[in-house]
């Protein structure tokens, strides 16, 4: 029989101790840090619009019958009273609820009809809708009315001016100037096509290549990206010349507050007389305002200025 194994040495029992515990202690890290993500994962997919900030479209099936199940279990809702009011006793019962829609006293607007149309188009019934004969020759009086207000289609016009030459008796020939709004050159755009082209060229929310894109959809007048840069540089000549930056820091620097709204109210109750700035302005306290240069910096040139020419704007 062959002998057994010796039995290990005090040194080789320390050496598998310390190896076992270093593998115990880096399963434990490793434990930990998968409890953790399950956690994690867990959160995540518990997550619905009754416990998140997420939107009921985004609720998986579970979360939609979870949501079902609760409601069965709570029974049917109370029907509100035909007044509108919570009942007695109920939170908000002291708070009117108010009505959808224009409160009483409210200044509504809309389209009114007006006593004479550009245009009358009579609309003939096609047959009788009893016996559904013909109804040709038939007498008949209006029935009903409805104005359509509505945009005329646009179609670019084109006019030639021909600018005559006389010649005098004296032997001198002159020519008739252009009429005013017209450029020089053997074919331009005239005065409506450039305004309506710097009025939507000069709104921060377009550019120039979104304004000729909206030139061609809604007037079908197909422009480039240079006329439009120099409508801008026109308008910001116009601007310059006329001395809009000076009249306009004038201005600002007149007022009292630049950008609260101007009013006298302010609440009794959350009012601090050193930093309510209604209340100061009520009662004269604010100083007149010193325009600084980053107010206005950006109303300069900022319609037709070459930098946004040259960004694209």
């Amino acid at each position: 029989m062959s002998e057994p194994p010796p039995p290990p040495s005090y040194a080789e029992l320390a050496a598998l101790v310390a190896e076992q515990a270093a593998q115990l202690a880096e399963q434990a890290v490793l434990i930990e840090a998968l409890r953790v993500e399950l956690e994690a994962l867990r959160r995540q997919v518990g997550r619905d619009s009754s416990n998140s900030s997420q939107p009921p479209s985004t609720d998986g099936p579970a979360a939609k019958a979870k949501a079902k199940t609760g409601k069965r279990q709570a029974g049917p809702q109370p029907q509100p009273p035909p007044d509108g009011q919570p009942p007695a006793g109920e939170p908000g019962r002291d708070r009117p609820k108010r009505k959808q829609g224009g409160q009483p006293g409210h200044r509504g607007s809309g389209l009114a009809p007006v006593t004479t149309p550009d245009r009358r188009q009579p609309v003939e019934p096609s047959c009788c809708a009893g016996c559904g004969g013909g109804l040709g020759g038939a007498s008949g009086t209006v029935g009903a009315r409805v104005q359509v207000f509505d945009l005329p289609t646009f179609s670019l016009a084109v006019t030639e001016y021909q600018m005559m030459r006389r010649r005098c008796g004296c032997g001198h020939a002159t020519t008739a100037d252009l009429p005013a709004g017209v450029r020089g050159g053997p074919t331009c755009y005239g005065p409506n096509v450039t305004a309506a082209a710097t009025l939507l060229a000069s709104q921060d929310v377009l550019g120039i290549e979104r304004t000729a894109d909206l030139m061609s959809a809604l007037l079908g007048v197909e422009v480039s990206t240079g006329f439009i840069s120099c409508c801008l540089t026109r308008l910001d000549d116009a601007l310059t010349t006329a001395g809009f930056e000076p009249a306009l820091k004038t201005a600002l620097g007149e007022q009292q507050v630049v950008g609260p709204r101007p009013t006298d109210r302010c609440r009794p109750d959350r009012c601090r007389p050193d930093r309510c700035r209604r209340h100061q302005h009520r009662t004269g306290l604010l100083q007149p305002a010193r325009v600084h240069r980053a107010h206005h910096e950006r109303l300069h040139r900022r319609r037709a200025g070459p930098g946004l020419v040259r960004r694209g704007r």
